[in-house]
C-alpha cells in the first residue's frame, strides 16, 4: 500500500476517533453507557483515546532551534577613551559622528 495512502487512512481514522471522543466527552454520560449506546467496545474507546492524544501531542510538541545571543553593550559604558595631557575623553558607544568629530577637534587645539 503507497505510503500516501496510510498516511491518509490513520489520519481519516484519527479525526474520526477525536470526534467520537469530543461526543462521548459531551454526552454526560459514562464511557461505559456512551459505549454501549454506540456499539464500541470500552477498550477500543480507551485505545483510540490514546492515540488521539498521542497524535495531538506530537503534532503540537513545541520544538527547539538554537539562537546565538550577542552579547548587550550598555549604550552608557565608554567604548573609547583618549587620554591627552591632564585630560581624558570618553565617548560612549551610540556617540553620533558629528560630536565625535567636534571632541577630536577640540583635543586637536587643546
Amino acid at each position: 500500500m503507497n505510503k500516501g495512502i496510510r498516511t491518509l487512512r490513520k489520519e481519516q481514522n484519527l479525526a474520526l476517533w477525536a470526534n467520537q471522543v469530543e461526543k462521548c466527552n459531551n454526552s454526560g454520560l459514562s464511557v461505559a453507557q456512551w459505549c454501549r449506546n454506540n456499539n464500541i467496545p470500552v477498550s477500543t474507546f480507551w485505545s483510540r483515546q490514546k492515540k488521539v492524544y498521542e497524535a495531538y501531542t506530537q503534532k503540537n510538541r513545541p520544538q527547539f532551534i538554537e539562537v546565538s545571543v550577542e552579547p548587550e553593550v550598555n549604550a552608557n559604558s565608554p567604548m573609547i577613551s583618549i587620554k591627552r595631557n591632564d585630560f581624558t575623553v570618553e565617548i560612549n558607544n551610540g556617540a553620533d559622528e558629528a560630536t565625535i568629530t567636534a571632541v577630536l577637534r577640540a583635543m586637536k587645539n587643546a
